[in-house]
């Protein structure tokens, strides 16, 4: 026959290795969709990365090369 600490000590253990898997399959999850990011990053923005992206400033809007502004945008 179990005795209370023991069947106390179960439930406390059960509940950890459940807390542990949630943990886990979270970590997991978070995980799954940074590296996907990251490996759509690399192969859609390899093309994109050069020399001048790290030595050059980055031209204002409406510049060429530049973001759009609503002025530029609508014509």
């Amino acid at each position: 026959m179990s005795s209370p600490n023991e069947n106390l000590y179960r439930m406390r253990a059960f509940k950890n290795g459940l807390a542990m898997a949630f943990a886990c399959a979270a970590t997991a999850f978070g995980l799954l969709w940074l590296v996907w990011i990251l490996i759509t990053t690399i192969t859609n923005g390899m093309s994109a990365l050069g020399p001048a992206s790290f030595t050059q400033m980055t031209p204002p809007p409406g510049a060429s090369g530049g973001w759009p502004t609503p002025s530029t945008a609508a014509s």
